[in-house]
């Protein structure tokens, strides 16, 4: 954040985020100064992030923000990389052989090319290769998640994806003294990048062709204990990509926490050959939304530098650049184009933005869930031009996807469906005179599909030039929703509940041999019962922090203090934690001793399998508030006594003031 500020004090016009983390709030801190800074003059560009393998609501913060340009991932059209070949057995005379593989064919005593991702200080001089699993198939169980019991001293290890974080399974290579790791996919793939910062040792990437490739010639070779020699390659190769432009299974999907549309353009960010530190090599071939965030800035460059009379708010350049995108196509499982939440307005096209005289108006549609519906939608469209222009305007669906499970989580991997919205459009065909502006009115009906399924649908409203010019290019408008009430989508993870841990990691449980409440004796019966979640939340000393709406504060971990752990399936504008009686089974009644210092948070992202975010961790330290007359007090909870935490979630789109609108759940008893 102080580094957005110097950027901005510098005079800064536009500034790169190749960063992000777990948000979908644009109430997030780093996205309301991001977005303050743009409305301001300043153009932000922010990557989407890299957990298109987490599912839908994965938009990350600052990039989240309404007027930063986010910037989802396209595949290069071609594959540069680093390489390294293999010392094949010379075939004797007269029984060459031909192999196939993703390089293409090689005879036998030739080297085949290996293109490889990551860490270029692989030093392939006096090491072999060997596997770690035995077999041929590049899809193994657990290939080096547990200790590695064979030394690898002198060895590069390789090792299947899969199971475990790549972390663990180079810490297990270097724990057995190997020299590097290169992980093989076990996927078909053009490449992936590993997160494995803080290796030991030197970790690089190839495909899943080309590691079952080097299975085969370890195998046949009969190198599983000795490993086959490696040569490094001069220079970096190049290789035609067949998923050249479609999107990157990488890339983030949206849309945000309240079903705003993110991402808003896509780049390519997959397989880029790249600059890279000098003492790393000095150039790289590097994969995520990373790398299509700053093809997008020297596109804004470009677009002040260019059109220096144009508008030059976020919001304009960001509809200039949206108008001028092309949609790309699902590239599997599904026929037509693939789903705004995966791409925005589409792959950016610069050529488009300076040959255009047209700007449209908003340059996306956010519809929201079917309860809370923007049906009716106007699209003004302008003509800076000195000719009269037609279009033909029309509704063009994009894949659906099924953002949860069957028990309700957030799928990994959805599903695309086909889920078409259809929209009455008052004016099917418009002429926009020079200088002047027409507006398209349109009424948009959700997809008819099971609305306890939340279908995340999608689409583009395209304005098609009635007459073929190098100069008019289709125009598309994206919008977005879900078929469903999504105030119905559960937040917490019921089946992992709210757990409370004391500060040594041990799970707090309730001894038979301690008073519950209601018996007699001193204890928390001396403590007032809260009212309402609201009037709770109204006594907490930072209220402010729940009650105004640019406000933030996450939950807090303190430490030497109790954990309290639980998963969010789903967002939460407002989170309630507070002390309650271990008698009673209905959370709305059962009586509370008083919410939990520090109790109250906002703006909480959901959880996913992202190392650091599959759990909420909230410290405490014992203490609640104690309420006496119109004051509070900070005081400890009696100890020895029996307890239950009751967690209250406001649903989406809930109202703050009604009890019924939060989702609340209790922990099972414990002693403090």
């Amino acid at each position: 954040m102080k580094a957005l500020l110097r950027a901005a004090a510098d005079g800064m016009q536009i500034i790169n985020l190749s960063l992000g983390g777990p948000g979908g709030w644009s109430q997030d801190r780093e996205a309301r100064l991001a977005d303050m800074l743009a409305r301001n003059g300043t153009i932000i560009v922010a990557a989407m992030g890299n957990e298109g393998r987490m599912g839908l609501f994965e938009s990350s913060s600052p990039g989240v923000a309404a007027s930063v340009i986010t910037v989802a991932s396209t595949e290069n059209e071609f594959r540069s990389s680093n390489y390294f070949t293999v010392s094949l057995i010379p075939a004797k005379k007269g029984e060459g052989k031909t192999k196939k593989g993703g390089q293409g064919e090689q005879n036998d005593g030739e080297s085949r090319p290996i293109l490889y991702v990551g860490d270029v200080h692989i030093d392939f001089k006096n090491v072999t290769l060997v596997q770690i699993a035995p077999g041929t198939s590049g899809k193994v169980k657990s290939d080096a998640c547990s200790a590695i019991k064979k030394d690898l001293r002198g060895k590069i290890a390789l090792i299947r994806r899969g199971d475990c974080v790549f972390k663990q399974k180079v810490a297990n290579a270097a724990l057995a003294n190997a020299s590097a790791v290169i992980i093989m996919d076990n996927v078909p793939s053009d490449g992936f990048a590993a997160d494995t910062g803080g290796a030991r040792i030197p970790v690089s990437t190839i495909t899943l062709s080309d590691g079952e490739y080097l299975l085969e010639m370890i195998k046949e070779q009969k190198k599983e204990v000795e490993g086959i020699k490696l040569t490094a390659g001069n220079g970096p190769k190049k290789v035609y990509s067949p998923n050249g432009g479609f999107l990157s299974p990488f890339s983030s999907m949206g849309p945000d926490a309240e079903l705003n549309s993110k991402p808003d353009i896509a780049a390519p960010g997959g397989q880029i050959w790249s600059t890279f530190p000098i003492k790393l090599g000095s150039f790289a071939s590097l994969s995520g939304t990373s790398m299509a965030t700053p093809y997008v800035v020297g596109c804004v460059a470009l677009y002040l530098e260019g059109l220096p009379d144009a508008e030059r708010s976020a919001e304009s350049i960001k509809a200039a650049l949206q108008n001028s995108a092309q949609p790309r196509q699902q590239q599997t499982g599904f026929k037509g184009y693939a789903p705004v939440t995966q791409q925005g307005a589409g792959l950016l096209n610069m050529m488009n933005v300076f040959k255009s005289q047209v700007e449209v108006t908003p340059s996306f549609i956010s519809l929201n869930d079917t309860v809370n519906m923007n049906s009716n939608q106007v699209i003004t469209i302008r003509n800076n031009g000195k000719s009269p222009l037609e279009y033909e305007v029309e509704i063009l669906p994009a894949a659906g996807l099924l953002p949860f499970d069957k028990n309700m989580m957030v799928e990994k991997s959805p599903q695309h469906i086909r889920a078409e919205a259809s929209a009455k459009i008052a004016q099917k065909s418009v002429t926009v005179p020079p200088g002047s502006s027409v507006t398209v009115d349109l009424k948009f009906t959700g997809p008819d599909t099971d609305p306890l399924k939340y279908v995340v649908y999608s689409g583009f409203v395209r304005f098609k030039p009635k007459t073929s010019s190098a100069d008019l290019h289709s125009i598309h408008v994206p919008y977005m929703g879900m078929q469903g009430d999504y105030k119905t989508v559960n937040v917490l993870d019921h089946t992992f509940g709210l757990r409370l841990f004391d500060p040594q990691g041990r799970q707090l449980r309730a001894r038979s041999t301690t008073k519950k409440h209601g018996h007699s004796g001193s204890g928390p019966t001396k403590v007032e019962a809260a009212g309402s979640i609201s009037h709770r939340i109204n006594s907490e000393p930072n209220a402010d922090t729940a009650k105004d709406p640019n406000a933030l504060a996450r939950p807090v971990q303190i430490q030497n203090a109790m954990k309290i752990v639980f998963r969010m399936i789903t967002a939460s504008k407002v989170l309630v934690l507070d002390l309650v009686a271990a008698e009673g089974d209905d959370p709305y009644q059962v009586k509370s001793y008083g919410i939990l210092k520090n109790g109250v948070a906002r703006y909480i992202p959901r959880n996913d399998q992202i190392e650091g975010n599959a759990f909420q961790v909230m410290g405490w330290d014992g203490q609640i508030l104690k309420a006496e007359g119109s004051t509070l007090t900070v005081v400890d909870a009696p100890k020895e006594q029996t307890y239950r935490l009751r967690i209250s979630l406001l649903k989406h789109f809930g109202d703050l003031e009604n009890d019924q609108d939060f989702e609340s759940h209790l922990s099972a008893p414990f002693t403090l």
